[in-house]
């Protein structure tokens, strides 16, 4: 019950303690050596990362950090936007617990490097209500949709995210439609300004690009525990739509569409299946942080800190067990 406390406020020590509690989740890569399962299709991850990847102290250093990161990031949109007044590190606390859920959503791989960049271009969507002046954050929106879709293309997907946001957050206005795909389009121009200098744009086409897409609908291969993780996430939005109301009562406009707009993200997240070739079940990870927002924000919901703990203890063993099962 000290720990929840502590994770109530967005203070240094809470914040602090982030690090020790995401070294607990990653109790798995600890003590078994794990090598992260990785689609050939990554072409660009596996050019930059392959050999630090197999690296077992890199990769549980630089997971550690990333969950970490984002986890910090993560708190510290709640605190800057108001979504609750308690409980700011509560999604932060989620993240982690979520991403401990299946081995590979621990490790480091590019979905959890795409993740960190979409993490961090959240707020500068969020940031644009009632801004007068939207030109730039609109524009590091789609900057850092494009990286993260470099190192994981389905993040491509939330590009859709940008057109909701401006018109949940905004009036619609074209330009600024253009602004977000000028961020977005400019990473992929320097991209291919620096692999036509090598000559290996082609490589990249060819491999990660039409890797990626494929002409059919649903093509996920998970083992079974990548399907225990799909449906307890599963569960989770589940839980969270039915208790839409809470995100609504007695919020300002501001937290009311912002909340929104993490359920659009959701929604939009589950299109990344569509016409994509995913064969990891690290995809999940997609969802990992408009779900811990979301979640962590309805941990505040019970008043009773008995009852709080008892879903917290709940969650962290379910993630400790999964993550240590030889399936």
């Amino acid at each position: 019950n000290c720990l929840l406390e502590l994770f109530k406020r967005n203070t240094f020590m809470g914040a602090f303690l982030l690090i020790p509690y995401a070294m607990v989740l990653h109790a798995s890569s600890w003590f078994n050596k794990v090598s992260c399962p990785v689609s050939e299709s990554c072409w660009l991850f596996l050019k930059l990362f392959k050999e630090l990847s197999e690296n077992n102290a890199f990769n549980i250093t630089s997971s550690l950090v990333l969950i970490v990161l984002q986890a910090l990031w993560i708190g510290r949109m709640v605190s800057r936007f108001k979504l609750t007044g308690e409980g700011q590190l509560f999604g932060s606390l989620f993240f982690i617990l979520f991403c401990g859920f299946h081995f590979s959503t621990l490790c480091f791989g590019p979905v959890l490097l795409a993740n960190f960049f979409f993490t961090l271009a959240l707020p500068e969507l969020f940031g644009i209500y009632l801004k007068k002046k939207p030109a730039l954050a609109l524009f590091n929106y789609g900057f850092l949709v494009g990286l993260a879709s470099l190192f994981y293309p389905p993040y491509y997907i939330f590009l859709i995210l940008g057109l909701v946001g401006i018109m949940v957050l905004r009036v619609y206005q074209l330009k600024e439609i253009l602004q977000i795909l000028g961020g977005f389009f400019n990473v992929y121009f320097l991209l291919f300004v620096s692999l036509y200098y090598f000559n290996l744009h082609t490589e990249f086409w060819d491999v990660q690009i039409a890797g990626f897409f494929k002409p059919f609908i649903f093509s996920m291969k998970f083992g079974s525990i990548g399907w225990i993780a799909f449906a307890l996430l599963f569960i989770f939005v589940l839980i969270n739509l039915i208790q839409y109301p809470f995100f609504q009562f007695k919020r300002s406009i501001m937290a009311q569409k912002q909340f929104d707009l993490l359920f659009w993200a959701i929604l939009i997240s589950g299109f990344s299946i569509l016409f994509l070739q995913i064969d990891q079940v690290n995809h999940l990870i997609i969802l990992f942080s408009p779900l811990a927002l979301l979640t962590g924000a309805l941990l505040t919901k019970p008043k009773n800190p008995l009852i709080q703990e008892t879903i917290h203890l709940f969650l962290l063993l379910c993630s400790l067990f999964l993550q240590f099962q030889n399936w």
